[in-house]
């Protein structure tokens, strides 16, 4: 990575989400050791959300793929938040988190802002970050990783633990229903959050973030009193049918196109046959 930064002329930008996995301060360190050869100025923006928010937005993530990050760190729970478990905090607590990164770059080259709608610029994140960085950009820009549904979520988690080839996945939760969003309750989101809050406030007595103490809003009306994380019955019959009949035409399709039993062929079969050996144990 840094050779490559290197190798571009004047100020340089990049963002990568990876950084934010780095959770030791010796690989901190061995970053800016590396940095320091090529750039004489370093800054560090971070966005930071929520603990709530951010994990459902992890968790939903994770959804998407096995080899997710965030599918490692919290784990195959089939449920809107996973049950809390120490190693969470390498990644929500952000006082520790963002300290080390501080530690290492030092206070000054911190630039740290809440990810929160009525603090972005224009409540946009891309736009906001263009004006952190002095930058006039009208470009437009399309929305991504916006709000997975219930069953795309639950079905997403489902098929990571039975380790579902991606060839079988994509159609299928392409063409699952929306009967409504993935939600924990009002009251587990707020008891996540309270977890956390302290470490919120000590990064904020540090940096001078938010007036709010605990650097974000504390409203939690968008969620439900009672969790939506329970099929109905309506909304399983139907996913269950959409997944029979992507399978039917993942079938005909592969029958139709590779006659031949090859590797496609022979890796959905493979994958089929091993779901009926474990599940008839």
């Amino acid at each position: 990575l840094v050779p490559a930064l290197a190798a571009l002329q004047g100020s340089v930008v990049f963002s990568a989400e990876g950084l934010s996995w780095l959770f030791s301060h010796e690989a901190i360190a061995d970053l800016k050791q590396q940095l320091d050869r090529h750039f004489d100025d370093i800054r560090v923006i971070t966005y930071l959300r929520r603990q709530d928010q951010q994990l459902l937005s992890h968790y939903q993530q994770a959804s998407k793929s096995i080899s997710s990050p965030a599918y490692r760190l919290y784990g195959p729970d089939v449920r809107a938040l996973p049950a809390h478990r120490p190693e969470f905090d390498y990644y929500l607590d952000y006082a520790s988190r963002i300290g080390k990164w501080a530690d290492v770059f030092g206070d000054e080259a911190m630039i740290i802002r809440p990810f929160q709608r009525d603090v972005l610029r224009d409540g946009d994140v891309v736009a906001d970050f263009f004006a952190v960085l002095g930058v006039d950009s009208q470009v437009p820009h399309p929305q991504r990783n916006t709000s997975r549904s219930l069953e795309q979520t639950k079905v997403g988690l489902l098929m990571n633990q039975v380790q579902m080839p991606r060839e079988m996945r994509k159609p299928i939760l392409a063409a699952l229903g929306n009967s409504g969003r993935f939600l924990p309750s009002r009251e587990e989101a707020q008891a996540l959050y309270a977890h956390y809050r302290p470490s919120n406030v000590r990064l904020n007595e540090r940096f001078r973030i938010s007036k709010t103490p605990g650097i974000f809003s504390e409203d939690f009306s968008s969620y439900p009193e009672e969790k939506t994380e329970q099929w109905t019955e309506q909304s399983a019959n139907d996913t269950i049918a959409v997944i029979l009949q992507q399978l039917m035409q993942l079938q005909e399709s592969t029958q139709q196109h590779d006659p031949d039993n090859s590797s496609r062929k022979s890796r959905v079969a493979g994958f089929i046959k091993r779901q009926v050996q474990k599940y008839s144990r």
